[in-house]
This record gives C-alpha cells, sequence and structure tokens, in this order.
C-alpha cells in the first residue's frame, strides 16, 4: 500500500496475507502511534501533529471503510463469542480512536495558527 511505502515499510518475504488484512493495518496504526510518540518525547510538536493527522486519515481512508462490515459480519457468523466480541471492540475502539484523533487534529492545528500568527 502507499500509505505503508511513504513510510518507508515493505512486505516481508514471510507474509502471504493482503496489505489491507485487519492484523497488517492494525499494526500498521501501532507503528504510527508509536512514531508519534516518540515525536512527543523529542518535544517535536510538528511531527506529532503530522502523525496524528496520518492517523487519522489511515483510520479514514482504509479502516473504517471495511471494518463495520467485518464486524456485522463476524456478528452474524461467528460461531465462538470470542470473534464477535473482539469484532466489535476493533469497531468501536477504531471509531471513537477517530474521533478523537480528529478533535487532536483540530486542537494542534488552531495551536500551531496561533503560534504563527
Amino acid at each position: 500500500s502507499r500509505s505503508y511505502a511513504a513510510e518507508g515499510l515493505g512486505r516481508a518475504d514471510s507474509f502471504h496475507d493482503l496489505p489491507d488484512h485487519i492484523s497488517v493495518e492494525l499494526e500498521f496504526m501501532a507503528y504510527l502511534c508509536t512514531r508519534e510518540g516518540a515525536a512527543w518525547i523529542e518535544a517535536d510538536s510538528d511531527t506529532a501533529a503530522a502523525r496524528t493527522e496520518k492517523q487519522a486519515s489511515f483510520l479514514h481512508d482504509h479502516l473504517l471503510q471495511w471494518l463495520p462490515a467485518f464486524r456485522s459480519r463476524l456478528l452474524q457468523e461467528a460461531r465462538l463469542p470470542f470473534y464477535r466480541d473482539i469484532a466489535h471492540l476493533t469497531y468501536l475502539f477504531s471509531f471513537c480512536d477517530h474521533q478523537m484523533l480528529q478533535a487532536l487534529a483540530r486542537r494542534q492545528q488552531k495551536s500551531s495558527k496561533g503560534r504563527s500568527a
């Protein structure tokens, strides 16, 4: 995916699933979160803000495009409660995370505009 390549990431030869497999997309989100955290530790608020925006964008453009249908299907077809529960939890967390990231990105944009004025 272009999102992964833009971060300098590639697919390991041993990985044979699709690049949009849920495990890959969630791992990429974890990567972005880690990079954002590192930027905050280094007091690099511009990079941290860019990472926040990238997370919100990836959630909106990728995960949240298909995760609601995936959740619905698992809720209907999964035989074990664990899979229904984890699908529901993943969807709820992703949806709430997206809302929080959007709000944080707006706040960071306002803050950076205030500093440049």
